[in-house]
């Protein structure tokens, strides 16, 4: 049958008032945010194409993130591309990251461990940087700082005595008034009223700084790394296992501050204003930077410094400064193409480290218009002069320690 409009309406009303959520219209308050994608927990991504243009952080997660495939190309204007305050995961032999814009590209607060992957990542500060978060010790003078577990202990009781597991706080007084500093239960790596470190003095009463083992030092005479020292997070806070990386950036290229770990993949990286390694280098790491056979490196910077890998390698230092984009090629003997890399930063040292480098081949080396020929006789070959000073060498940014 046809109803007229009085009793649609009619019946519209009873409806109403038997559901009546069913036609009140919710007040629903949208955060306004200039993140692209944006989770408070845990992120998790397998698939799909995504394309984001933010001013802030295109992809960004209070806690874990973990891209196991996709299709990525990103541009954030005055911040960051991939952003976890937890550990952040790569995997995936199909997910390809593409950032042009960021001011750092890929970014830990914990752990960040890449498996696979094609990613490129252009950046103003750091491509790549894996804080370790607050769970890893920090080795210093005075004992282990690990994370701040029980605050609530953190003041003495009312009559004055000390809970267990007293942790040292803002106040650190009793009701009394009474400083209870001196009676800080001994923790291990702590002490007890006075001073116990956390290495133990040679007898030659001369002491190694860990960074300074293997003799790895940077052209300002410090041990390679960030000061590295005393000082250090010995945690592993980034590790590479596999994967293609072509990187840039202008403070640090590589920034980890613990260790650093390359397991494998291929890892292009280039920063036009500093060393290979160190503050303001390629690679930058407060621990210790481990880089292993099965890896192929290729590090571009304004200056040279030593850096220890395992496997055969090339470094050339070049006449004049070359252009960002200025191709970077080599060749066999029968000319097949080893490796080609075009930084995107301006560049007049070279370092190549790879098992495809073989002891008693020759190689041909094009770096824009210069063609060096190179015979590997040992396991680090030097081509041209090393600089003094080159760019922003040493400590970089105007020697900045």
């Amino acid at each position: 049958p046809v109803e007229s409009d009085e009793t649609v309406a009619e019946n519209t009303n009873q409806n109403a008032n038997r559901f009546p959520m069913m036609h009140e219209t919710p007040e629903v308050e949208f955060e306004k945010s200039t993140k692209g994608i944006n989770a408070e927990w845990m992120m998790s991504i397998s698939d799909g194409e995504f394309t984001i243009n933010a001013s802030s952080h295109t992809i960004h997660c209070d806690d874990e993130i973990e891209i196991k495939g996709g299709s990525f190309k990103l541009n954030s204007e005055y911040e960051k591309g991939i952003s976890a305050h937890g550990n952040l995961t790569i995997s995936g032999s199909e997910t390809t990251i593409d950032i042009t814009k960021s001011t750092e590209g890929l970014e830990s607060k914990n752990v960040m461990t890449i498996n696979d992957g094609k990613i490129r990542v252009v950046s103003s500060d750091d491509a790549i940087n894996a804080t370790g978060g607050k769970s890893g010790a920090m080795m210093g003078m005075g004992g282990n700082f690990n994370n701040r577990e029980n605050t609530q202990n953190r003041q003495p009781r009312e009559d004055g005595t000390i809970p267990e597991g007293f942790r040292p706080g803002r106040q650190n007084q009793n009701a009394n008034g009474e400083n209870v500093i001196p009676n800080r239960p001994n923790r291990e790596n702590g002490w007890n009223g006075e001073f116990k470190p956390t290495f133990e003095m040679p007898e030659n009463g001369q002491f190694t700084p860990p960074a300074m083992e293997n003799n790895q030092m940077n052209n300002a005479g410090f041990p390679m790394g960030n000061m590295g020292g005393m000082g250090r997070n010995m945690k592993e806070c980034l590790i590479i296992n596999g994967g293609y990386l072509e990187l840039c950036g202008n403070d640090d290229c590589v920034d980890s501050n613990g260790n650093m770990t390359i397991n494998g993949g291929t890892v292009l990286a280039s920063n036009p204003t500093g060393n290979f390694t160190g503050n303001f280098g390629v690679l930058d790491a407060d621990g210790q930077i481990k880089i292993s056979e099965n890896a192929n490196v290729i590090l571009a910077s304004s200056n040279g410094s030593n850096l220890s890998v395992p496997q055969n390698s090339i470094i050339v230092y070049c006449e004049n400064i070359h252009e960002a984009k200025d191709k970077i090629t080599v060749s066999d003997a029968k000319d097949n193409v080893v490796f080609e890399y075009a930084p995107n930063g301006s560049f007049k040292s070279i370092l190549i480290a790879s098992t495809a480098i073989k002891t008693g081949e020759k190689y041909t080396i094009t770096i824009g218009n210069e063609t060096l020929k190179v015979e590997i006789a040992e396991k680090s070959t030097v081509i041209g002069t090393k600089p003094t000073t080159g760019g922003m060498g040493g400590f970089g940014r105007g020697q900045r320690m």
